[in-house]
């Protein structure tokens, strides 16, 4: 991996960690019951486990995009609850249009 590309995926790392702080305050602080589980049970795990990928640089593997898809798909339930709900939806979308453009990269 070139010195471009790698800087280019700490950058990029770091914005996901971010939105992952971001995903657990939400849970940790949003009163609705359905949204914080969804949070705290469906979406944090399975971004972490994306996480996990990233950091390990395992970009080829298919289940980097799985489990951000699943993420994606229980953002769709909760997402109209309120605007940090949508607002964290958006950033989950942008790190899959990222996610996408680094593995085209990494091939």
């Amino acid at each position: 991996m070139s010195s471009t590309n790698s800087k280019r995926l700490k950058t990029f790392l770091q914005d996901a960690k971010d939105t992952l702080l971001e995903a657990e305050m939400l849970s940790y602080t949003i009163s609705n019951r359905v949204v914080k589980r969804v949070l705290s049970e469906k979406i944090i795990p399975n971004f972490i486990n994306y996480l996990t990928y990233l950091e390990i640089e395992e970009l080829n593997n298919k289940e980097i995009k799985f489990y951000l898809k699943k993420c994606i798909f229980e953002f769709s339930q909760i997402a109209e609850f309120n605007n940090e709900t949508m607002q964290l939806n958006s950033k989950f979308r942008r790190l899959q249009e990222e996610t996408n453009k680094i593995i085209i990269v990494q091939k």
